[in-house]
Protein backbone atom coordinates (compact mmCIF):
# COMPACT_ATOMS: atom_id res chain seq x y z
CA UNK A 1 0.00 0.00 0.00
CA UNK A 2 2.44 2.69 0.87
CA UNK A 3 3.55 2.43 -2.95
CA UNK A 4 0.32 2.89 -4.11
CA UNK A 5 0.53 6.03 -2.43
CA UNK A 6 4.35 6.89 -3.91
CA UNK A 7 6.48 5.72 -1.77
CA UNK A 8 9.29 3.85 -2.30
CA UNK A 9 10.58 2.34 0.73
CA UNK A 10 8.75 1.94 4.14
CA UNK A 11 9.02 1.10 7.90
CA UNK A 12 5.84 1.15 9.61
CA UNK A 13 4.02 -0.57 12.58
CA UNK A 14 0.49 -1.41 12.14
CA UNK A 15 0.10 -1.21 8.88
CA UNK A 16 -1.36 -4.69 8.67
CA UNK A 17 -0.99 -6.00 12.16
CA UNK A 18 -0.98 -4.46 15.60
CA UNK A 19 2.14 -5.74 17.78
CA UNK A 20 4.16 -4.14 20.14
CA UNK A 21 5.74 -1.24 19.07
CA UNK A 22 8.29 -0.26 22.06
CA UNK A 23 9.90 -3.17 23.59
CA UNK A 24 10.47 -6.04 21.06
CA UNK A 25 8.41 -4.57 18.16
CA UNK A 26 6.81 -5.70 15.03
CA UNK A 27 7.41 -3.75 12.35
CA UNK A 28 6.49 -3.84 8.78
CA UNK A 29 10.05 -3.00 6.07
CA UNK A 30 8.93 -2.08 2.45
CA UNK A 31 6.18 -4.71 2.89
CA UNK A 32 7.75 -7.66 4.88
CA UNK A 33 6.96 -8.26 8.40
CA UNK A 34 9.78 -8.73 10.77
CA UNK A 35 9.49 -8.93 14.21
CA UNK A 36 12.05 -7.96 17.07
CA UNK A 37 12.89 -10.35 20.40
CA UNK A 38 16.09 -9.35 21.66
CA UNK A 39 15.52 -6.21 23.14
CA UNK A 40 15.36 -3.86 20.51
CA UNK A 41 13.44 -0.78 20.85
CA UNK A 42 10.94 0.33 17.68
CA UNK A 43 11.17 3.99 17.90
CA UNK A 44 15.06 3.44 17.44
CA UNK A 45 14.52 1.01 14.61
CA UNK A 46 12.18 3.02 12.87
CA UNK A 47 14.28 5.81 13.60
CA UNK A 48 17.99 4.17 12.08
CA UNK A 49 15.65 3.69 8.87
CA UNK A 50 15.21 7.16 8.31
CA UNK A 51 18.75 8.41 8.86
CA UNK A 52 19.85 5.53 6.41
CA UNK A 53 17.56 6.48 4.06
CA UNK A 54 19.05 10.37 4.36
CA UNK A 55 22.65 8.82 4.06
CA UNK A 56 21.58 6.47 0.88
CA UNK A 57 19.91 9.89 -0.77
CA UNK A 58 22.55 12.57 0.11
CA UNK A 59 24.44 12.48 -2.50
CA UNK A 60 22.03 12.92 -5.48
CA UNK A 61 19.89 15.57 -3.00
CA UNK A 62 23.12 17.40 -2.67
CA UNK A 63 23.84 17.57 -6.40
CA UNK A 64 20.03 18.21 -7.01
CA UNK A 65 19.53 15.21 -8.91
CA UNK A 66 16.79 13.42 -6.69
CA UNK A 67 15.39 15.28 -4.02
CA UNK A 68 13.65 13.69 -1.29
CA UNK A 69 10.83 13.40 0.56
CA UNK A 70 10.96 11.81 4.04
CA UNK A 71 7.27 10.83 5.83
CA UNK A 72 8.30 10.08 9.53
CA UNK A 73 5.28 9.94 11.64
CA UNK A 74 6.73 8.70 15.36
CA UNK A 75 5.17 6.33 17.49
CA UNK A 76 6.64 8.62 20.58
CA UNK A 77 4.73 9.59 22.35
CA UNK A 78 1.42 7.62 21.51
CA UNK A 79 0.52 5.49 24.63
CA UNK A 80 0.82 2.95 25.89
CA UNK A 81 3.43 4.93 28.04
CA UNK A 82 6.41 2.38 28.60
CA UNK A 83 9.42 2.80 29.53
CA UNK A 84 12.38 3.76 26.69
CA UNK A 85 16.02 2.45 26.75
CA UNK A 86 17.01 5.32 28.79
CA UNK A 87 14.33 5.04 31.65
CA UNK A 88 15.55 3.34 35.11
CA UNK A 89 12.97 0.57 34.80
CA UNK A 90 13.61 -0.45 30.79
CA UNK A 91 13.18 -3.85 30.70
CA UNK A 92 14.21 -5.34 27.46
CA UNK A 93 12.75 -8.40 27.74
CA UNK A 94 9.46 -6.57 27.96
CA UNK A 95 6.37 -7.60 25.48
CA UNK A 96 3.74 -6.06 24.85
CA UNK A 97 1.11 -3.02 24.80
CA UNK A 98 0.25 -3.46 28.52
CA UNK A 99 3.80 -4.18 29.83
CA UNK A 100 4.83 -1.63 32.46
CA UNK A 101 2.50 0.94 30.95
CA UNK A 102 2.47 4.11 33.63
CA UNK A 103 1.58 7.45 32.53
CA UNK A 104 4.91 8.32 34.75
CA UNK A 105 6.70 7.36 31.69
CA UNK A 106 5.68 9.86 29.43
CA UNK A 107 8.86 12.41 30.39
CA UNK A 108 11.33 9.92 29.28
CA UNK A 109 9.24 9.36 25.90
CA UNK A 110 9.42 12.45 25.64
CA UNK A 111 13.05 13.00 26.21
CA UNK A 112 13.77 10.01 24.01
CA UNK A 113 11.57 11.69 21.34
CA UNK A 114 13.71 14.70 21.91
CA UNK A 115 17.02 12.53 21.14
CA UNK A 116 15.93 10.91 18.06
CA UNK A 117 14.86 13.88 15.91
CA UNK A 118 18.46 15.56 17.36
CA UNK A 119 20.08 12.38 15.87
CA UNK A 120 17.74 13.28 12.27
CA UNK A 121 18.78 16.46 12.83
CA UNK A 122 22.56 15.45 12.84
CA UNK A 123 22.47 13.13 10.39
CA UNK A 124 20.89 16.13 8.12
CA UNK A 125 24.04 18.48 9.24
CA UNK A 126 26.12 15.29 8.56
CA UNK A 127 25.69 14.99 4.93
CA UNK A 128 25.57 18.63 4.36
CA UNK A 129 22.05 18.26 3.51
CA UNK A 130 20.17 20.26 6.67
CA UNK A 131 20.76 24.15 4.81
CA UNK A 132 18.47 22.66 1.66
CA UNK A 133 16.03 20.55 3.99
CA UNK A 134 12.39 22.07 5.40
CA UNK A 135 12.17 19.93 8.41
CA UNK A 136 8.27 20.12 9.17
CA UNK A 137 7.73 18.77 13.12
CA UNK A 138 4.07 18.41 14.01
CA UNK A 139 1.62 17.01 16.95
CA UNK A 140 -1.10 15.25 16.25
CA UNK A 141 -3.76 15.97 19.19
CA UNK A 142 -1.65 17.33 22.02
CA UNK A 143 -0.71 15.26 25.34
CA UNK A 144 -2.16 11.99 25.80
CA UNK A 145 -4.99 11.06 27.91
CA UNK A 146 -4.07 10.40 31.51
CA UNK A 147 -1.15 12.24 31.09
CA UNK A 148 -3.24 16.17 30.36
CA UNK A 149 -6.44 16.71 29.02
CA UNK A 150 -7.00 16.50 25.33
CA UNK A 151 -9.83 19.09 24.93
CA UNK A 152 -7.00 21.76 23.56
CA UNK A 153 -9.94 24.18 24.21
CA UNK A 154 -9.51 23.44 28.09
CA UNK A 155 -6.64 25.92 29.39
CA UNK A 156 -4.95 23.29 30.99
CA UNK A 157 -4.51 21.12 27.90
CA UNK A 158 -1.20 21.23 25.47
CA UNK A 159 -2.52 21.62 21.92
CA UNK A 160 0.06 20.05 19.33
CA UNK A 161 2.98 21.75 18.26
CA UNK A 162 3.99 22.71 14.79
CA UNK A 163 7.91 23.89 14.43
CA UNK A 164 9.33 24.73 10.65
CA UNK A 165 13.16 24.94 10.17
CA UNK A 166 15.08 25.35 6.91
CA UNK A 167 18.26 27.31 8.10
CA UNK A 168 19.09 28.95 4.07
CA UNK A 169 16.20 29.58 1.54
CA UNK A 170 16.21 26.63 -1.14
CA UNK A 171 18.30 26.56 -4.04
CA UNK A 172 17.96 26.21 -7.14
CA UNK A 173 20.12 25.58 -10.38
CA UNK A 174 19.73 28.32 -13.47
CA UNK A 175 16.44 27.02 -15.47
CA UNK A 176 15.53 25.04 -12.86
CA UNK A 177 12.02 25.04 -12.15
CA UNK A 178 11.83 23.87 -8.65
CA UNK A 179 9.73 20.53 -9.72
CA UNK A 180 11.37 17.33 -9.42
CA UNK A 181 10.32 13.98 -8.65
CA UNK A 182 11.12 13.05 -5.18
CA UNK A 183 12.14 9.86 -3.52
CA UNK A 184 9.44 8.94 -1.34
CA UNK A 185 9.97 7.08 2.09
CA UNK A 186 7.67 6.63 4.73
CA UNK A 187 8.19 5.63 8.47
CA UNK A 188 6.09 4.11 11.43
CA UNK A 189 3.72 5.63 13.04
CA UNK A 190 0.00 6.27 13.06
CA UNK A 191 -1.76 8.04 10.20
CA UNK A 192 -3.33 11.09 12.20
CA UNK A 193 -4.26 15.12 11.61
CA UNK A 194 -1.80 18.07 12.91
CA UNK A 195 -3.53 21.00 14.69
CA UNK A 196 -1.51 24.08 14.73
CA UNK A 197 -0.09 25.94 17.77
CA UNK A 198 -0.82 29.78 17.20
CA UNK A 199 -0.25 32.36 19.62
CA UNK A 200 -3.21 34.34 21.30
Amino acid sequence: LPRHFGFDESCLWQHTRRPPRYANPGLEIDGVEKDFHDGEYGPSLVNDFALDFLSRHAAAARRGDAPFFLYYPMMLTHAPFQPTPESRDWDPRAVGEKTNDDRRHFADMVAFMDGLIGRLIGRLDELGLRDDTLVLFLGDNGTGGGVAPLDVTDPDGVPGPVLLAQPAPPRRRPGDPGRHPARHAACAGEREGARALLPG
